[in-house]
């Protein structure tokens, strides 16, 4: 019976699923001890699991409904669910993790708004806990249970969920041989067909518990698929827009009309993520009002691969009188605090700073939709609300509630 056991094929994928939930803690423990703990102890303990319901199956036809439990002796059926409750929440930590990882990864990509990321470790730079994300997870969940009731649904849904997975995979793991470890093509190509060939296998199997909750992970894809796409494509377009503002920092200061322009005393600390660009806010002022600050402090933070910052990793520069361009590199575990960087620039490398009196101006953007922008009106109108729901700046680096001054722009994708 080919068809049959083409589509048992569905049920057997079951069998192996929950070996990726281990990756998804190398950012814990590195590949070392993940690759012990699947040899030496999931493995082993697979084979005797699944070896012992079948031989249980053979002894017990009737006990084909729920070998797992069956094969157990009476007396040991309660520790056996505690056991097994146990073991469903350490899986669950796995794929939490991973989720955080991932969040963290789209951020850094920009293909998500900026969230609160608190970094666990300074050891491993993988360890973060994202709160969003957290609760987004349990509200899922929750609605998961409810919804689905039968575990089998849910199975259907894993099933679909994994070898999907699995597909996918594959293919971005070719792209990696291929155009990173430059592997020969005549090598790369085989082993993806082999592979490719086993996992769509598993994949259509699956895809005939598509009613049965197979639907579910696949919706949930294309909903984050969609809203990744969105705000990259929505960042792009914003982008091309601010660029047209964009000065060179060069081209900015020597061409000033000072004449023009009231001085207004003070130090004013821009943040920018280009230090060879003026920051908008700047240029806005300069066109606008027609306002220079007395003195113009430019800061800029890089995240480097090491916990903590180092003293090397500050760099200051005078390009022009009265402009001091700041870079600091932070460390993945450290949180932009601009009042103490200030402070620290005062008193390690000789700004001529107050950082009890300086004014902090931050940049904020409204997006208005528009007809002819290259996005549908429904997807422009989820990446204003993305853009508004993103962690305000002045939050996100400390800034004094008193003393930040907001530069305000409309743009139109």
């Amino acid at each position: 019976e080919p068809m049959t056991a083409f589509l048992a094929l569905g049920s057997i994928v079951l069998c192996v699923t929950g070996a990726e939930a281990l990756y998804a803690d190398m950012g814990h423990f590195g590949k070392k001890p993940i690759r012990v703990s699947w040899f030496a102890i999931a493995v082993p303990a697979l084979y005797l699991n699944y070896f012992g319901q079948a031989a249980e199956v053979l002894r017990d036809p009737k006990s084909a409904d729920n070998p797992f439990y069956n094969m157990v002796p009476d007396a040991f059926q309660f520790p056996m669910v505690i056991l097994a409750t146990m073991a469903t929440v350490i899986a669950s930590q796995a794929v939490i993790t991973g989720a955080f990882s991932m969040t963290k990864q789209a951020i850094a990509l920009d293909y998500l708004p900026r969230l609160q990321i608190k970094h666990t470790s300074d050891q491993e730079k993988g360890q973060v806990y994202v709160p969003a994300v957290n609760w987004f997870l349990m509200v899922a969940v929750i609605v998961l249970v409810v919804g689905f009731r039968d575990s089998s649904n849910l199975a259907s849904a894993y099933g679909i969920a994994v070898t999907g997975t699995f597909v996918i995979t594959t293919c971005l793991i070719t792209v990696v041989a291929l155009h990173k470890w430059k592997v020969s093509p005549w090598i790369v190509w085989p082993i993806f067909a082999v592979f490719f060939l086993i996992d769509l296998s598993f994949f259509v199997a699956n895809l005939t518990k598509f009613k049965h909750g197979g639907w579910f992970p696949l919706v949930t894809a294309a909903v984050i698929f969609t809203v990744l796409m969105t705000w990259r494509k929505g960042r792009s377009l914003m982008l091309e827009r601010l660029v047209e503002y964009g000065t060179p920092i060069d081209d900015f200061f020597p061409n000033l009309p000072m004449d023009q322009l009231v001085r207004t005393p003070g130090q004013r600390i821009y943040l920018t993520v280009d230090v060879d660009k003026v920051p908008f806010a700047l240029g806005q002022q300069t066109r606008m009002l027609r306002i220079l600050p007395e003195e113009i402090i430019l800061l800029n933070f890089e995240t480097t691969l090491a916990p903590h910052s180092t003293p090397d990793g500050v760099i200051v520069t005078n390009p022009y009188p009265d402009v001091t361009v700041a870079t600091v590199g932070l460390g993945y575990m450290d949180k932009p605090d601009a009042p103490a960087v200030m402070a620290a620039l005062r008193d390690s490398y000789g700004v001529d700073v107050d950082p009890d009196s300086c004014v902090y101006v931050v940049h904020q953007v409204s997006i208005e939709g528009r007809r002819k922008a290259p996005m549908a009106r429904w997807r422009q109108s989820l990446y204003s609300l993305m853009q508004r729901v993103a962690v305000n700046p002045a939050i996100y680096m400390h800034l004094p509630s008193d003393r930040v001054l907001g530069v305000w722009t409309l743009i139109r994708l």
